[in-house]
């Protein structure tokens, strides 16, 4: 008997202690998609294969991690396109403007364009051309941004998660 209130004691403290622990998830930010997964063009016009690739292995990361699935699509499409005026497509580009004629502010790397009614229809990622871009691995470098970090983090906007300081990837800086 003893033996089994000790282990009730130990379960119910393994528990509470459990339910102390901070919330490590991810929250949507905005409407969902209607399915746990989408098509992307990942063929970034007037670029480099260098930063296809990179745009690539994003996409891979989130694939490999989590629940939700890009089909990778091996040509271009606008990021900034409105699907109320064409059939919704998912795209990633580098522009000086943020979809349209507003430009980026001076400290934005790259925006997520979506479209949603009740339920999110269509992502472009956007990067800011004001930058120097590069893809490496290890610190920060003063000389470029690296931008297959910044691509998982906008991929996480297209899937439809906000900023949070839970998780390094969706800080907001």
């Amino acid at each position: 008997m003893i033996a089994r209130a000790g282990t009730k004691a130990v379960l119910c403290l393994v528990v509470v202690c459990a339910a102390l622990l901070p919330a490590r998830a991810f929250q949507l930010d905005s409407p969902a998609w209607p399915q746990p997964g989408i098509d992307f063009h990942v063929v970034i016009p007037d670029q480099s294969d260098v930063f296809n690739a990179a745009f690539v292995e994003a996409i891979d990361r989130w694939n490999d991690s989590s629940a939700f699935t890009f089909t990778k699509i091996s040509d271009s499409a606008d990021p900034c396109n409105d699907p109320n005026d064409n059939p919704a497509i998912n795209g990633v580009g580098f522009a000086a403007l943020a979809c349209g004629d507003e430009p980026f502010d001076e400290t934005t790397l790259a925006i997520t364009q979506s479209w949603s009614s009740s339920r999110r229809i269509q992502s472009g990622i956007v990067f800011n051309t004001a930058f120097t871009w590069g893809v490496y691995s290890g610190p920060r470098q003063q000389s470029s941004v690296d931008m297959r970090r910044v691509a998982v983090h906008e991929l996480g906007h297209a899937i439809g998660l906000g900023h949070t300081t839970a998780v390094s990837i969706m800080q907001p800086n």
